[in-house]
């Protein structure tokens, strides 16, 4: 099995090894379960019942060792590292891949990253540290996205990627109506991201009797962008569009398993085109 760690940021990227000279040791901590904050209900008799809780951010210690071939190669990597999670520059992303399969949280360093000259360095050739990051969202987020693209009658099928899954819809000249199956194969809800390309009057994306129905004229060659997790929608020139939305409007998720999502389009055309992507997310990385 291999395991390998990076970090990025607006201060530059590194990816922990032998080119870089930055190597994570094996004592990382914090991919596992995250923690979490429990409510309980204590009545008049004996024990308390459980009435809820939610998942908290994630903390994950990086002890590294940068080695280089004397001082002033270690400090410029050292400072490199330092450029790399520094405030200014947050957030940072860390990546681990494992077997060939990239994992992604994104955090800010929140404590360490000294260290003992008489015990962590020999003053020439190495430095060992550890470098403590806390990450908002609890759970890894997969960097490959899943696809779905779903097309009007004479549209055709483009593809998105390579791995990307297809599955064709044939929808309706006035009012295209159907299903398409979002499988998540996470362990929590992901948060899907649809793009409706024009031309089409309006449309309804529905899970259930969870809804979200949008009235608007988009031309042929124009799109409109739903970003369910931050509950935001834009054209493609980057206008809010969020007034469009009928009220109540419910930007839903896709729990783990298979979900049947139920696409509407008003007045579309061959042109038309709705792909919709998700990344799923996991509790821990092992």
């Amino acid at each position: 099995m291999t395991r390998v760690l990076s970090i990025s940021s607006a201060g530059g990227s590194l990816e922990m090894g032998r080119s870089s000279g930055v190597f994570a040791k094996a004592n990382v901590r914090g991919t596992g379960l995250p923690p979490v904050s429990l409510q309980w209900f204590e009545g008049a008799g004996n024990g308390k019942q459980y009435q809820g809780g939610r998942t908290l951010s994630r903390t994950i210690d990086l002890p590294i060792k940068i080695e280089g071939a004397d001082r002033s190669q270690v400090s410029d990597r050292f400072r490199q590292v330092a450029r790399i999670l520094t405030l200014e520059n947050a957030p940072v992303r860390l990546v681990a891949e494992l077997d060939n399969e990239a994992w992604y949280v994104d955090c800010v360093r929140s404590g360490g990253g000294d260290f003992d000259w008489g015990v962590d360095t020999d003053g020439v050739t190495y430095v060992r540290t550890v470098i403590t990051v806390e990450a908002g969202s609890p759970y890894w987020e997969r960097v490959d996205a899943e696809s779905r693209s779903i097309a009007a009658p004479g549209a055709g099928l483009g593809l998105l990627g390579p791995g990307v899954s297809l599955a064709q819809l044939q929808l309706a000249t006035t009012e295209s109506m159907g299903q398409v199956e979002i499988t998540n194969t996470g362990d929590v809800d992901a948060w899907p991201t649809w793009n409706l390309v024009g031309p089409f009057d309006g449309f309804t994306l529905a899970s259930g009797s969870q809804v979200l129905d949008w009235t608007g004229t988009i031309a042929a060659g124009g799109s409109i962008l739903v970003d369910s997790l931050n509950g935001v929608i834009t054209d493609d020139t980057g206008l809010n569009r969020y007034t469009g939305l009928a009220p109540s409007p419910r930007f839903w998720s896709v729990p783990p398993g298979s979900t049947l999502a139920t696409i509407s389009l008003d007045n579309p055309t061959g042109a038309s085109r709705v792909d919709v992507t998700w990344h799923p997310r996991r509790l821990l990385v092992f």
